[in-house]
C-alpha cells in the first residue's frame, strides 16, 4: 500500500515511532481520558467501531504491556456488540483521542476477561498526529440516564435523517481489521459535507494525507469490511454502521479539478445500529482543525430508506 501510493520512504521514518510496550508518558495520558475508541469483530467476521465513556480510570496501564479495562466503570451506548465481539474474537483496536487537546494514540493487542475487568496484552503502541481533529470539551457527568429498549434501532438502509446527519458530521470513527495482525481504530475528520452520502447504503469518503502508513487503507485491502461510528453530540446518541469498503484509488479524483484528492474510498452499508449512550455526557465545540481541505461543490443526492427497530 504504501508503494502504491509512493509514501514507503514517509512509513519507513514515521514506523520508527511504533513501539511494542507503553511508553512511561503515556500511561498517564491513558489514565486521564474518560472516551476510547474500540475496534472489534462480530462472529460473522463484520467489523464494528464502539466508544466507551467513563471516568478517568476506566481504562489503566498497569504496566508497560498490560491494560486493565474495567467493564463497570465504563459506558457503551445500549445494545452495542464489543463485549459479545471480544468473547468471541479477543483481537482489540483502541484508540485513544483527547478532543480538547488533539492529542491521540494508538493501542492494539488482545483481550482476556478477568472478573469485571479486560486485560488488553499489548502488541503495538503509537502516538498520532493532532491533523483534522476538532477540537471539543467532553464532561462525564457520571450521571446515569433511564434507558428502554425503543431508545435502540436497527436498519439495513440508511432513514432520511441519518443521511442528513452523516452530510452534516465533522468528525467520526473507523475500525478496520488485518487477517492476520488483529483490529486498528482510528479517526477521520472533515468539514461538514466532506462524507458524501451517495444513496441509503453508500457512503463515499476522501482520503485525506496523513502520516503514510495507510494502516485503515492497508487493511482494507486485505480485508474489505469496516465498521463506522457517529456521536450524535448534541443528543448523547450514537450511530454505528457495518458494512464493506472499496477503496477507488485516482478514479474518482480525476474528474475533480477543485479538489485534488488522490482517493477516496466507498462504504457499503450492511447494516446499522442507533442507540443511546446510558451515562449524562456533556459536548461543547471548540473550533475545527486549520488543517481541513476545502471540499467540492456537489448537487444533492436523494437519499433515505426505512430502518427497523
Amino acid at each position: 500500500m504504501q508503494t502504491r501510493i509512493g509514501a514507503r520512504a514517509q512509513a519507513v521514518s514515521t514506523e520508527r515511532v511504533i513501539q511494542r510496550f507503553i511508553p512511561e508518558a503515556a500511561m498517564y495520558f491513558i489514565s486521564q481520558q474518560t472516551m476510547a475508541v474500540v475496534s472489534s469483530r462480530d462472529a460473522e467476521g463484520n467489523v464494528w467501531a464502539s466508544m466507551l465513556f467513563g471516568s478517568p480510570g476506566f481504562l489503566n496501564a498497569e504496566t508497560e504491556r498490560q491494560l486493565r479495562l474495567d467493564h463497570i466503570l465504563c459506558f457503551t451506548a445500549t445494545g452495542d456488540p464489543v463485549w459479545q465481539n471480544l468473547k468471541q474474537d479477543p483481537e482489540i483496536g483502541i484508540l485513544l483521542i483527547e478532543l480538547s487537546s488533539r492529542r491521540r494514540l494508538r493501542i492494539n493487542g488482545r483481550v482476556r476477561q478477568d472478573s469485571n475487568s479486560y486485560l488488553i496484552e499489548v502488541d503495538r503502541f503509537y502516538p498520532n498526529c493532532p491533523k483534522y481533529i476538532q477540537t471539543r470539551n467532553l464532561t462525564v457527568t457520571g450521571n446515569i440516564m433511564n434507558t428502554r429498549e425503543t431508545n435502540t434501532a436497527s436498519g439495513e438502509r440508511l432513514t432520511p435523517e441519518q443521511c442528513k446527519q452523516l452530510s452534516r458530521a465533522d468528525t467520526f470513527f473507523v475500525a478496520s481489521a488485518h487477517p492476520k495482525a488483529g483490529c486498528d481504530a482510528s479517526h477521520r475528520g472533515g468539514h461538514p459535507g466532506f462524507i458524501e452520502v451517495l444513496n441509503a447504503q453508500r457512503l463515499r469518503i476522501p482520503e485525506y494525507a496523513g502520516n503514510g502508513m495507510f494502516n485503515t487503507l492497508g487493511n482494507f485491502e486485505s480485508y474489505p469490511y469496516a465498521g463506522l461510528v457517529f456521536p450524535d453530540f448534541e443528543n448523547n446518541r450514537i450511530l454505528q454502521l457495518t458494512g464493506q469498503v472499496e477503496v477507488l484509488w485516482h478514479e474518482y479524483a480525476k474528474g475533480e479539478k477543485e479538489f485534488s484528492q488522490p482517493y477516496y474510498w466507498e462504504f457499503k452499508l450492511e447494516s446499522w445500529q442507533e442507540s443511546v449512550i446510558p451515562i449524562e455526557l456533556k459536548w461543547e465545540f471548540l473550533e475545527y482543525s486549520p488543517f481541513l481541505p476545502m471540499i467540492p461543490m456537489r448537487q444533492p443526492v436523494a437519499a433515505g430508506g426505512t430502518g427497523k427497530s
